[in-house]
């Protein structure tokens, strides 16, 4: 399968390349741009950036030189949460104006455009000619959610999938589509047909005393990783946990000292960073096994903490932002030191975890601007 390098913003969340990227990291001001309206998708040396106002245009990675733009006419400025882009070969997909427009992601060329139900495609996996996501069926009295397999050729749906609770995430294998949603069910479906292969719940696995003393029941916090023919779960309830991705049988469970382990996620060589405000947990992926835990609290609220995004890392350092100041920083993975820091303009979203990919690090913050560094 290919190694989707910016997979923590697509479902097929793998990582089998090194990232190298080490502070003090400079910033790249032909890079800087206002307006976007999402993190930056990278491929093939290319970047595309989806603007709020000005469409989609595409950039040679390494130069910053602009190869092509697409602008659809009539389309109101105010995206309202769309302006996604999904690639798979050739093929580059993105959403405006409540239509899917096809494209060539080499040249730009239009291929198509149709008007479609309500896709997110911040949630949503492109394989050639098919999309799979989740979506509210708004011209249904019951307004159902269903996830499903949309054919763009076609303009079809191949299969729909109706799902009781609002999901929280999709994550997708090769064969195989994970959605959890907020009553702590984890299920698998057949990515062909649609149908459900198994299903877990969390209730119990993860149940614990708030600090209210509460009984509470477990919960999926975090977005779901693969790792080889495991599916990798975080649990709210101090736990995580690493299902088959085929029977759903449990292949380890650990219990660790995070009650909400959203921040998750794994490096080249096998190793799973669970971190929030106050502590780095590293784990074997294989095992579930604790390898080390380092206490980073003062360090993380001497840069604005205790809130934080998701993660990023490479081979040595882990990527974050604090929320609510918006300061980017790498944490030393064997220290817990934090050797550098940059504070953007705007607070930081949680979901906008910094990119590294090809030895650069990109960054869209809350007022929609972007920022692009390398080490230097």
């Amino acid at each position: 399968m290919e190694d989707y390098t910016h997979y923590r913003f697509h479902p097929e969340r793998r990582r089998m390349q090194v990232d190298s990227l080490k502070p003090p990291l400079k910033l790249l001001e032909d890079w800087s741009m206002s307006g976007v309206a999402c993190q930056p998708k990278i491929k093939e040396g290319k970047v595309f950036v989806s603007l709020l106002s000005s469409g989609l245009k595409v950039f040679e990675q390494s130069t910053a030189t602009e190869l092509w733009s697409f602008s659809p006419k009539g389309i109101d400025d105010d995206l309202s949460g769309e302006g996604d882009v999904l690639i798979s070969g050739d093929t580059l997909v993105t959403r405006r104006g409540g239509k899917i427009f096809v494209l060539d992601s080499s040249t730009g060329e239009l291929r198509g455009s149709q008007s479609t139900p309500a896709f997110d495609l911040a949630s949503a996996a492109l394989r050639g000619n098919v999309l799979y996501g989740i979506y509210l069926d708004e011209e249904d009295a019951d307004e159902p959610i269903y996830c499903f397999a949309y054919d763009l050729e076609r303009a079809d749906f191949l299969w729909r999938h109706r799902i009781l609770r609002p999901p929280k995430v999709l994550t997708m294998s090769e064969q195989q589509i994970f959605i959890s949603d907020n009553r702590g069910s984890f299920t698998c479906l057949s990515a062909e047909t649609g149908s459900e292969i198994w299903r877990n719940s969390l209730k119990e696995i993860g149940k614990f005393t708030d600090i209210d003393q509460t009984i509470r029941s477990g919960d999926v916090t975090g977005i779901p990783l693969l790792w080889g023919n495991m599916v990798i779960v975080p649990v709210e309830g101090y736990h995580v946990l690493a299902f088959n991705q085929a029977s759903g049988e449990i292949h380890w469970s650990k219990r660790i000292d995070i009650d909400d382990p959203r921040s998750v996620v794994c490096s080249p060589e096998g190793i799973l960073i669970v971190v929030d405000c106050e502590i780095c947990i590293n784990l074997d992926v294989t095992s579930g096994r604790i390898l080390s835990q380092m206490n980073i609290d003062a360090a993380v609220r001497s840069q604005g903490g205790p809130l934080l995004t998701q993660s990023d890392v490479t081979n040595g350092y882990l990527y974050f932002s604090t929320i609510n100041k918006g300061i980017l920083v790498a944490l030393d993975r064997q220290s817990g030191e934090i050797p550098w820091s940059f504070k953007c303009a705007a607070p930081v979203p949680i979901a906008n975890a910094p990119v590294v990919v090809d030895g650069r690090l990109y960054l869209v913050d809350e007022s929609h601007n972007l920022y692009v560094f390398k080490s230097g």
